[in-house]
């Protein structure tokens, strides 16, 4: 499974890497830590599953953002954290599949991630 996680917070970025190793087994691992880097390694990785920090994106520009990777005709599975819960319902909105806020246990990240990747493995290639 190829991840991109996108996140300012480099001690996330690490402590989502490392949390992934150790619960999905092997996977491939990218990350940006910037808005402007997102679209580019995005394109240039072309991961399964994207996990994108609500706030790393400007104001106003997140809907763009969303749009623009679903514009992509890539399909991935886009996974929204917050440091605030009220943000779901934009989330999801814009066009998330998943929200979970920061202050989640971190086994509602995992799960979700387990559930992507059973389906990955069970769906016709």
């Amino acid at each position: 499974m190829r991840v991109l996680v996108a996140d300012a917070n480099r001690d996330v970025r690490s402590a989502l890497g490392i949390a992934l190793r150790e619960s999905l087994g092997p996977v491939t691992l990218d990350e940006v830590g910037t808005a402007a880097e997102l679209m580019p390694k995005f394109a240039q990785t072309q991961p399964d599953v994207l996990i994108v920090d609500w706030g790393l994106l400007a104001s106003g520009q997140t809907e763009n953002a969303m749009a623009g990777l679903r514009a992509s005709g890539h399909h991935v599975a886009m996974i929204v954290l917050s440091g605030n819960p009220d943000s779901r319902p934009h989330a999801v909105e814009s066009g998330a599949d998943h929200f979970v806020a920061k202050s989640d246990p971190p086994e509602r990240l995992l799960d979700i991630l387990r559930d992507i990747k059973a389906r990955q493995q069970t769906s016709p290639s």
